[in-house]
């Protein structure tokens, strides 16, 4: 930095310019009648001599009077140098410490990675402002992809490209990562459920802690197995024997029922059906309640969240009387993957899992369970009556010729 003595050197060098011009210039002759008393601007004095980086003139170092007193001068970008009397001018004897970021006003400007601009000022402390946009950016970072279900129907993804433009661009058609499934009639619809882990359990249950499964993609059936369907499986004779009850075995031959959950199948008749389905299978406890209750981290107690509520029953009934008998998609609770009817009024629903009440303690039921090696019960998921029975996590044990309604499952393709 200039001090007084300094700029009044810069001053004096001006002026002396000037009336030399005035004045007719060297001794070579006269100045012409255009120069006569006019005195240059400080642009063509500039112009005419050395002029350091920093935009004013080289006029050399600073000068002083005291030899040998030092002092501290401004230096940089808001840096400090220690300076000494010699000669009678002021010389560095230090270098500039302390620096800042950047010289108070400069300006610094950059592309974004997702197709914007922005930029930032130094401030008067030599140190940066933060970034403001000055041109709005793109949907993505140039060149990346993705997975996503924006735009697809229920259980469905395509893959997109970030064009360079910085705009997401399909790849694929919607579709769902478990290959092809059924979505016709209504109460044949199919589920893809993605690999990766879930909370299974509750330690609420004294026979399921909670712990962290993995398991493989699957497919489920968005709806119990109705009577129009296991009418259609007796109708090919893939399906023998009658219902357990005579009740039953009248909704059975009743088409007011078609749309209702089949009950009182045991567990062989359920096994028969799922085979007869598409060469599927019964569901294994573990793919039941990971489409129930939706990936980690979720360890809702209920479908719908972790409170009861009693009113999702049709008709709200769970709250007083009993539950009345009800089509499929009457309960009104869905899961993260589009599962309905996850309780059905006056039915359990099988697993195809033997029944161990210590199995969930072991460590190979912990990635793609299907259950205990051997037993003499089968689990019962889905029990109805109140906020303990309805809990996903609840599992009870019942002998294979007991009855129940049922879903069926499949690996992924």
């Amino acid at each position: 930095m200039f001090d007084r003595l300094y700029a009044a050197r810069l001053i004096g060098l001006v002026s002396t310019l000037a009336l030399s011009a005035a004045c007719g210039g060297d001794d070579d002759g006269p100045a012409s009648a255009d120069d006569a008393g006019v005195a240059p601007d400080l642009a063509t004095v500039l112009d005419a001599g050395d002029v350091t980086d920093g935009g004013m003139p080289d006029l050399g170092p600073e000068p002083c009077s005291s030899e040998g007193e030092t002092r501290l001068s401004d230096c940089g970008s808001c840096g400090m140098q220690q300076q000494t009397c010699s000669g009678g001018t002021w010389e560095p004897t230090s270098e500039c410490l302390g620096e800042g970021e950047c010289a108070p006003g400069a300006l610094d400007q950059e592309n974004t990675d997702m197709c914007g601009e922005r930029q930032r000022l130094c401030s008067a402390t030599c140190t940066w402002n933060d970034w403001s946009l000055t041109e709005a950016e793109g949907e993505c970072v140039a060149g990346t992809s993705r997975e996503t279900d924006e735009g697809c129907g229920p259980d469905q993804t395509k893959q997109q490209f970030c064009t360079d433009g910085c705009a997401w661009e399909d790849m694929t058609a919607c579709e769902s990562s478990c290959g092809p499934l059924r979505t016709a009639p209504m109460d044949s619809e199919e589920v893809c459920v993605p690999a990766g882990p879930f909370i299974r359990g509750d330690d609420r249950e004294t026979n399921a802690p909670s712990a962290t499964v993995m398991m493989s993609a699957y497919v489920i059936d968005r709806y119990p197995v109705t009577f129009r369907r296991y009418r259609a499986c007796r109708a090919a004779s893939g399906c023998r024997g009658d219902l357990y009850s005579p009740e039953a075995e009248a909704e059975a031959n009743d088409d007011a029922f078609l749309d209702y959950p089949v009950r009182d199948v045991s567990y062989a008749q359920a096994i028969e059906f799922c085979a007869w389905d598409g060469g599927r299978h019964l569901t294994t406890e573990a793919e039941w309640e990971k489409a129930v209750r939706g990936p980690a981290p979720r360890d809702n107690g209920w479908t719908y969240g972790d409170t009861y509520e009693c009113s999702r029953w049709p008709d709200g009934s769970e709250c007083g009387a009993r539950n009345p008998r009800a089509p499929i998609g009457s309960y009104a609770a869905v899961s993260g993957y589009y599962i309905e009817d996850s309780i059905i009024p006056e039915s359990n629903q099988w697993m195809s899992d033997w029944y161990a009440s210590a199995y969930f303690s072991h460590p190979s039921s912990l990635s793609d369970p299907t259950g205990a090696p051997a037993g003499t019960q089968r689990v019962f998921k889905g029990s109805m009556g109140g906020e303990r029975l309805t809990r996903i996590s609840q599992r009870a044990p019942a002998y294979p010729e007991y009855r129940g309604a049922f879903r069926c499952a499949r690996s992924a393709l």
